[in-house]
């Protein structure tokens, strides 16, 4: 697999030759508990409902972190009950972009954190999902577009002092 930006490393290009969507899954054993999820994701061409990390519940979506163009903008969103929270209000192709997601099915709720900086916690997309079995990556359902992801990670456990870095 070719590296597009010349780094070190193996990166995965998914890519999109027609009006279907393509996907790497990574099946994980099933999460009940809190845990991380972690990836590295670039675009060289904007595509509207790319799944940059999408967790699921068997084949129920719990949540989704998604390109979409919203008000006339490319941007980088949490998927919500009824529509979409922006973490990243001008989403810029080429670049790579490190987005880990602090997961608790306990409380169906996710912590976004999109290069260091944490956003609010959400509300899963849909809440009849009770835990989580696997990972993916997607291009959008639509015209070709294809895209790159690196260093896919799922690690037990959320590091409570990004949640709460003023406390002991």
């Amino acid at each position: 697999v070719e590296d597009p930006l010349g780094e070190k490393g193996r990166v995965v290009f998914l890519e999109d030759l027609s009006d279907t969507a393509v996907a790497a899954i990574h099946d994980i054993p099933r999460q009940e508990e809190p845990f991380t999820v972690e990836v590295d994701f670039m675009a060289e061409e904007f595509g509207h409902a790319t799944k940059v990390l999408r967790l699921l519940d068997d084949s129920t979506v719990a949540n989704e972190i998604e390109l979409r163009t919203i008000n006339g903008k490319d941007t980088l969103g949490y998927s919500i009950p009824g529509g979409h929270e922006i973490l990243v209000d001008n989403f810029e192709l080429n670049k790579w972009y490190n987005i880990k997601l602090l997961v608790n099915p306990s409380t169906q709720e996710a912590t976004p954190i999109i290069d260091g900086v944490v956003k609010p916690t959400y509300k899963w997309r849909y809440l009849n999902a009770t835990g989580v079995t696997s990972v993916l990556t997607m291009t959008p359902a639509t015209s070709a577009v294809s895209s790159y992801f690196d260093n896919l990670k799922v690690y037990e456990g959320i590091d409570d002092s990004i949640l709460h870095p003023d406390e002991p």
